[in-house]
């Protein structure tokens, strides 16, 4: 983890605030910005990373402000908000907000490569998770009455189905894309990018958006 808290102290540097650990030894002047490892566990293809930081200033706007101000320079990292809490800190005279921001890395500190998907040439953003396609065959029954056992027939090979969750953002143009391909019904042409593995391409027709709160559900039925 030490390399990935020197990219987090890189980037929280540039602060017009002091700048340290959590939990230091000295007194810190206000404003300050202080953050430290809250939970670091093995992840899916990385270290799965949560990292605690406080925020203080002389009130609590000032507060809100340089929290979000760290926020900001820690989502190009690969860190994403996992929660917000304002407080008054006490017999202090100051305010603080106590942040954990989450993400998954890779040992040099840099964060795990998340998958991509194009709709007609256009990424769409704000993507979470993708499942890529399972391609599945289908049997046709053809026993005959007089046979003694059942028989069956291989049917085509199935392209299947693509699903994604992203957060919801009206103005992205894949999202669009998305929307206007399940309003029309047209084919678009779909491209996966799933690191390490070669990026897959494919045409296929949006099947179903589902909005739920900050997220949405996408599934896209492949055509081949």
């Amino acid at each position: 983890m030490n390399a990935l808290m020197v990219r987090v102290y890189q980037a929280l540097l540039p602060l017009p605030c002091a700048v340290t650990r959590l939990w230091p030894q000295t007194l810190v002047p206000i404003p300050s910005v202080a953050f430290g490892v809250a939970v670091a566990a093995p992840g899916e293809r990385g270290t799965r990373c949560q990292l605690l930081l406080e925020a203080r200033a002389l009130t609590p706007e000032a507060a809100g402000t340089l929290a979000a101000s760290a926020r900001d320079r820690l989502v190009p990292l690969g860190f994403e908000l996992a929660g917000w809490h304002d407080e008054e800190v006490r017999d202090s005279g100051c305010f603080a907000v106590a942040l954990r921001m989450a993400g998954e890395f890779l040992p040099d500190g840099a964060p795990v490569p998340l998958p991509g998907i194009t709709l007609n040439g256009t990424p769409v953003g704000g993507l979470r998770t993708l499942t890529p396609p399972t391609r599945e065959r289908l049997f046709t029954d053809t026993t005959q009455p007089d046979d003694p056992v059942r028989t069956y027939a291989p049917q085509p090979l199935q392209p299947g189905r693509i699903t994604f969750t992203a957060h919801l953002l009206p103005d992205d143009p894949g999202q669009t894309q998305l929307r206007d391909g399940l309003t029309a019904g047209s084919k678009m042409s779909i491209t996966i990018t799933d690191p390490p593995q070669a990026p897959v391409s494919a045409q296929g027709y949006a099947a179903s958006i589902t909005a739920h709160g900050p997220m949405l559900t996408a599934v896209i039925q492949l055509t081949g």
